[in-house]
């Protein structure tokens, strides 16, 4: 089963329950820059919060 084309944000944010495949990607590597890249992003949000709310 291959996709039929190469997945954008939108469309990944639009269908959050659709099953990625390694295809979507197109490599292991891309996979881990996407990861690696979610991962700051949710932690410099986290810590954004977290010095706001000691004020």
């Amino acid at each position: 089963m291959t996709a039929e084309k190469p997945l954008t944000s939108w469309d990944i944010v639009r269908d959050p329950n659709r099953i990625l495949l390694e295809e979507d990607y197109g490599s292991k590597m891309e996979l881990l820059i996407y990861a690696l890249t979610w991962g700051v992003e949710i932690g410099l949000c986290f810590v954004l919060a977290v010095t706001y709310l000691r004020g």
